[in-house]
């Protein structure tokens, strides 16, 4: 997975979005992983709680916020954020509180779905622009 990490955590920032990692595990070992794949923001040993609470002060500060996830701790954060994005391969709650499941090797896909979005919504402003002008 870290393979498929890296171009997509770039394409992303290209994009004008920034990645945070958000984790239970170990700060020595998120921050490897998180230089790794290019995330510079990384909050480590978190319980499911407080990966709820980073994630609202994510939101606050800069706005929707997107998940992704894999585990059983990821659930509530996965239903909590404005999209919650599971890997294909993440757990059963994982999976059913996402918005979207991804194919286990699927982290790529993370750019081209931000390029989606934005498109859909234009065509929805100019939709709506034409039906109220």
């Amino acid at each position: 997975m870290l393979p498929k990490a890296q171009p997509a955590i770039a394409a992303l920032r290209e994009r004008g979005l920034d990645a945070t990692l958000l984790t239970g595990d170990l700060a020595q070992a998120a921050e490897r992983i998180a230089a790794l794949v290019g995330i510079k923001n990384v909050q480590a040993g978190l319980s499911p709680e407080a990966k709820r609470l980073a994630l609202n002060r994510l939101r606050d500060d800069h706005g929707s916020v997107a998940m992704v996830g894999d585990g059983l701790n990821d659930g509530p954060v996965l239903a909590a954020a404005d999209v919650g994005i599971a890997v294909g391969s993440a757990t059963d709650l994982a999976r059913e509180t996402a918005a979207l499941v991804l194919p286990a090797d699927g982290l790529w896909m993370l750019p081209w779905i931000v390029d989606v979005a934005r498109a859909v919504r234009r065509t929805i402003l100019t939709n709506l622009m034409w039906a109220f002008g």
